[in-house]
């Protein structure tokens, strides 16, 4: 074969493959655009379905919301006096203790006493809180006229029921702690005894254990 007609046969050969791959081009061109309309068509034919669906508030939730179903809260009269600024019947939260009954009251005076005084304690409704004075302790630790109160010389070894401890009550015979408690909360409420047989008035003392008392105690 003759180097002209080899020239010619590779020239026809790479014409055709060239026309081939174009062909196929074309072809996967037009197989894509198809596929595109198609496409096209479906999203057109159903534009509902292509919108967000955004769900309704669940109206219980309103419901749960603790803000929503808080309580009142619930008010306790407490009236304060004695050695503070502002004496009088105040309003407080149920939870609320002496101290803050205190400083509702506009806080204690200079010669308020408080070693009888539970500050820390709860309190409840129609509860009174006094706070003794100074001269208030003065004129309970004095022995009546009648020769009712201690002597000098005794009253070292006695223990005050004015400002006695609950450790040191709980020691006297026939005192528990709960009788004990008993005496601390009856001074907070009422204020200083005034005489031994205010003890009486206290729940758990009766005539009897006041008897075995009266020799061990002072005011």
């Amino acid at each position: 074969m003759s180097q002209l007609k080899r020239c010619t046969l590779w020239a026809s050969v790479r014409a055709a493959l060239r026309g081939s791959i174009e062909m196929k081009a074309v072809a996967a061109v037009a197989c894509g655009a198809a596929l595109l309309a198609v496409l096209a068509g479906i999203f057109l034919a159903n534009p509902a379905e292509q919108q967000l669906v955004v769900p309704d508030a669940d109206p219980s939730m309103a419901e749960d919301d603790p803000k929503a179903q808080e309580p009142e809260p619930i008010l306790l009269y407490v009236d304060v006096g004695g050695a503070v600024r502002a004496p009088g019947v105040y309003q407080l939260p149920e939870g609320s203790r002496v101290q803050d009954a205190l400083e509702a009251a506009g806080g204690l005076m200079d010669d308020a006493v408080l070693s009888s005084l539970n500050r820390a304690s709860l309190v409840v409704d129609g509860q009174k809180v006094y706070v003794p004075r100074a001269d208030d302790m003065q004129v309970a630790s004095q022995p009546s006229e009648a020769g009712g109160g201690p002597s000098p010389s005794s009253s070292a070894a006695l223990i005050s029921i004015n400002s006695a401890t609950m450790t040191d009550l709980d020691a006297l015979p026939g005192v528990g702690p709960a009788t004990a408690q008993a005496i601390v909360d009856h001074r907070d409420e009422n204020g200083p005894f005034s005489k031994l047989e205010d003890l009486m008035l206290v729940d758990g003392i009766g005539e009897k254990k006041f008897a075995k008392l009266k020799d061990q105690v002072c005011l």
